[in-house]
């Protein structure tokens, strides 16, 4: 069957409508007859459409001392009246009987045109180009509709993923903090740092046999002396392995493992550059060479709560220390009974163990 696209046939002037048997006549505006549809807007200025292919039967009538057109869609029979009957009738007939031999494409813009623009004398067909826009569009919106799935998609594999690292973090919490850095080192490979079978009273990282001879050996030193004196000439003491990340990031040479870090600080302790020592679980370099008992670790943490409660974050600010530093000794002092915490829904607080 021929195709062919919605055009504009008249525009109805002074047009009254009439739904349904012994019905009274409304004043309508912005009718509009074209080969697709007859569209006008009803009492209320409501929209209405007639589609031309649901016209079973037009007919023209004089009763009631009145010209009119019966259009019969249906069960439904409208009675309507224009400027000029007789043209609305002839063109009506046109149309119903195109749409019969013919398949006549929707063009929604040729509608709206013209309803906009009812007092404009010239009214404009959009023609094949409005066809391939809506068209275009439709593709446009496909391809949108495939894009927003692939972003979803991938959002859910992020989302998965968050919550697998939630899950784990949730979980090293549980087990402790201390507990939780054990294992990332144990993870990375680093056996030193847990005490050997056959140093039972040791309270230091296994030492290697290997000594520090070669020339890069002696650089790769001397690029730790100057890292490690920088860190603490601002702190009295930092972890080991808070100096094993900064030395990596810092070092211009490869990246060291753990144990080769271990024995450079031990060269660097049999020089009286720095004292390592294990508080707790977790090892510490300190300016002091004297061994470091948990007390005197945790001295600076007991005088800044004599002037008040403290949380992590302004221990850290006050004390001059890392976050992961000020927890450590928080864990510590807990766990030695120097302090007492108090866990509320924005923060935990800690205080003095005025029962100690």
């Amino acid at each position: 069957m021929k195709k062919l696209v919605e055009e504009t046939v008249l525009k109805l002037e002074d047009l009254k409508v009439a739904i349904g048997v012994l019905r009274r006549f409304y004043s309508c505006t912005n009718g509009l007859l074209t080969t697709f549809r007859l569209t006008f807007n009803y009492t209320n200025n409501k929209p209405k459409t007639i589609f031309v292919s649901s016209i079973t039967s037009v007919k023209i009538s004089n009763s009631f001392f009145k010209e009119y057109i019966m259009l019969q869609c249906g069960s439904i029979r409208y009675f309507i009246s224009c400027s000029d009957n007789n043209k609305l009738y002839s063109e009506l007939l046109r149309v119903v009987k195109l749409n019969e031999t013919t398949t006549v494409l929707n063009s929604p813009r040729t509608v709206e045109t013209s309803v906009e623009s009812p007092d404009s004398n010239t009214l404009s067909v959009p023609g094949i180009s409005r066809v391939l826009e809506i068209q275009r569009e439709k593709i446009e919106e496909s391809e949108d509709l495939c894009t927003a799935t692939t972003e979803l998609s991938a959002l859910k594999n992020k989302c998965k993923l968050v919550k697998e690292v939630l899950v784990k973090v949730t979980k090293y919490d549980q087990e402790g903090f201390n507990a939780t850095i054990d294992r990332v080192f144990k993870t990375l490979g680093v056996e030193v740092f847990s005490q050997s079978d056959n140093q039972d009273n040791s309270n230091t990282p296994s030492n290697s046999d290997k000594t520090i001879d070669s020339d890069n050996d002696r650089e790769v030193l001397n690029q730790l002396k100057k890292i490690l004196s920088l860190l603490l000439s601002k702190n009295e003491s930092i972890l080991l392995h808070e100096f094993y990340v900064a030395a990596n990031r810092l070092m211009l040479t490869d990246l060291l493992s753990p144990s080769q870090l271990v024995r450079y600080v031990n060269k660097l302790e049999k020089d009286y550059l720095c004292k390592l020592n294990k508080v707790g679980n977790v090892y510490l370099i300190t300016k002091n060479h004297e061994k470091i008992s948990e007390e005197e670790f945790c001295s600076d943490l007991i005088g800044i709560l004599n002037s008040g409660p403290t949380d992590l974050i302004k221990y850290s600010k006050e004390a001059n220390i890392s976050t992961t530093l000020a927890q450590v000794k928080l864990n510590l002092a807990e766990q030695i009974g120097l302090v007492v915490r108090d866990e509320t829904i924005q923060l935990t607080y800690y205080y003095i163990n005025s029962f100690n």
